[in-house]
Parts: C-alpha cells; structure tokens; sequence
C-alpha cells in the first residue's frame, strides 16, 4: 500500500487523476520526501503504525484521502476504520469537506474505426488496440499475407495522427514534475517505422533488392519448388532493368511477389526471424523519416566523401546498420569522423540520389 509520498513512479496519481478532480491548492503542492516524512511526529498521520497519509497540512490530508480511498479495500476492518476516523477528523481540522469532485462521467466512444485484417475485423477502440495491432503485424507477419500488412500497415499509420496524449488538462499545472512522462506517442519511433518498412514506403538500393529475389529463388530451389524459378527470374529482369534506388511501389510489387511464393512453399509457416526475414524487411530500405533524422549527423566534404560525425550517441547504430548492409560499408572504427569514402560509385551515387536532403547546405 503506498501513498502520494511513495508513490514514486506515480502510477497511483495517475489513475486517481483519471477520475477526481485535483483543487487548484492541490495542484501547486509540493508533496514531502520520504526523507522529510520519517522525521514527522506519529501523530501527522492517518496510519501512525506504518507512516502512512500525512495529515499535517491540508494538501497532504487531501491526498492522503484520496489515496486511501483507492486502496481502502485492501486493509483489515479495524485498520480501515481506524485511518479513516483519523483522515475525517484532519478533514475537519482543514476544512476540506466539499473539496472532492468527480470528473463527469464520459460517454462511451464510438469506435475510432474497424479494420478488416487478415479474415476478421479488428475494432480500434483506444491507444492501446492501435498498439497491440500494429505490434501484431510486425511480430507474427507469418499470420497475414503481405497485401494485408501492407494496408493495414497504412491504416494504422494514419490512424495513430488522431489519438490525442493521454493526460488531462487538471494535470497541466501543480504536481506537473510528478506527472511528467506520463503522456505517450501514438506510436513508438520503433512501431512507426516498424509500420512504414511493412507497408514499404521507403526506398532501397538495386543491390539489396536483387539480394533479396536471388536469395528467395535460391532458397525456393533448395525447398523443391523449381518452378517458381521463372516468376523469380522476371522480378530480377525487372528490378535490374529498373534505376539504382528502388522506389516505394517497386518495393511493394516484389514483396507482393516473394510473400506470395513463401505462402505456395508453406515457408511463413516457420516463422519470420532475423534469419529468414519478410522480403520487406529483406531489402533493408530506408524511410524518409530516418533519412531526415541522418541529416542531421552526416555531411558531404568538398571532395565528394561522405562522413559521419560521431556526436549523436545511440542514433548512429541505425546509420551504421544501413551503411554496412544496404551500400556495404563495413567501417565501423570510433573516430571523430568516420570517412565513408570507401563507397563504390554506384552506391555513392545511389545514397546522393536517395537522400539529397541529407547534403542540403
């Protein structure tokens, strides 16, 4: 049991803010240390046994009292009457009757929407549904064919612009520094571009792509299935016909392909992994929210190399990553620059035309 002393991780503030709302008094409190607590006298508080809901000012008894009704059901009888005969006589003591008013009961949303995933629907209620939906498609894509991840890839995207944070406005002033944290993105960074590669909405180097197809039909043969030698030969006719960066609906169309071929073979059944991966997540591509990001920790030198500046500290993994798998660069020494001249010319070429926003003056 704890109270708004030891509610360090304010979990409890949380859920009793969801539905009481907090007096102006209140809101601009600074509740006490456990420190400064343990050199209180017994008699400041409800539960003098275990230091229990403060009642030496009436913010504390105000809290004190709402903390304790959350948990009131938690404590023997005797316990429970004796701390709250105690909070009602400080309640007395600070005036404090009438002070406690239930926010208006909401009426029930409709739902944000329905989609239709796979074979049945997937009602999108709350934050949390989002999440749990998209956290699906990207962690069991074995369940859905890629046309279905791909578009509710999309739909959930769109759909995480409408959620609004979580907090509530009585929470804007007061115990802010204790509520702080408290709101949530919509979606993760992660989740978000987790969604973006499956719908593929990002581009990828010709190398990686035709990487993908050749090592699908050489799997495909291994498995038995010659015969799906031909569909593979046009998709790598096609893409090596094509220009060096493989643009989004290129993208799509092979994924569409390969996921369909993985599916006659009976291979999504043993699952996605990092060793056999989704042909999207196969072309190690880039969107364009993590090129925007790079441009902030890359340059062109006069003489044409590209450099990293090691100054981003848990963002350059990521560059690292793309650099090393999608346009083979396998520097990864910890100097104050990084030089990356080492790029072929087709690739240099290839990253500059992907990304011109990264070189922008």
């Amino acid at each position: 049991m704890i109270d708004h002393v030891t509610d360090l991780n304010r979990s409890m503030l949380y859920r009793i803010g969801k539905s009481i709302v907090f007096p102006e008094f209140v809101q601009n409190f600074t509740p006490m240390t456990e420190k400064e607590a343990s050199d209180l006298d017994l008699r400041l508080f409800a539960d003098p046994l275990n230091r229990r809901f403060p009642i030496g000012s009436a913010e504390d008894t105000w809290l004190s009292t709402v903390y304790f009704e959350k948990q009131a059901a938690e404590l023997d009888p005797d316990d429970r009457n004796a701390i709250a005969g105690r909070l009602l006589t400080a309640l007395n003591v600070w005036e404090l009757k009438g002070q406690f008013q239930k926010k208006a009961e909401t009426k029930p949303r409709k739902p944000i929407t329905v989609i239709r995933c796979g074979d049945h629907d997937v009602v999108i209620n709350e934050l949390a549904d989002l999440q749990k939906l998209a956290e699906d498609i990207l962690d069991h894509a074995e369940k859905y064919p890629f046309d279905t991840r791909s578009m509710t890839a999309c739909q959930l995207m769109n759909l995480a612009d409408k959620f609004t944070n979580l907090v509530g406005d009585a929470f804007q002033t007061g115990l802010r520094e204790r509520l702080a944290g408290m709101q949530e993105a919509p979606l993760s960074i992660g989740l978000r571009e987790g969604l973006q590669k499956a719908a593929c909405d990002m581009k990828a180097p010709k190398t990686n792509v035709l990487k993908t197809i050749q090592s699908r039909q050489d799997t495909y043969v291994h498995e038995g299935f010659e015969q799906f030698i031909e569909k593979t030969a046009e998709l790598l006719k096609e893409v090596t016909s094509g220009p060096t960066i493989v643009e989004s609906e290129t993208l799509q169309k092979v994924a569409g392909e390969l996921d369909n071929l993985d599916r006659l073979a009976g291979l999504h059944r043993r699952g996605y992994s990092s060793a056999f991966m989704t042909p999207e997540n196969s072309f190690n591509g880039m969107t364009s929210k993590q090129a925007a990001r790079l441009r902030h920790f890359m340059c062109r030198l006069p003489n044409g190399k590209i450099v990293l500046m090691n100054k981003t500290a848990g963002k350059e993994d990521s560059l690292q990553d793309f650099l090393k798998e999608a346009l083979s660069v396998s520097d990864t020494t910890g100097n104050l620059y990084r030089d990356l001249s080492g790029l072929s010319t087709a690739d240099a070429d290839a990253f500059y035309a992907a990304f011109p926003e990264l070189f922008e003056v």
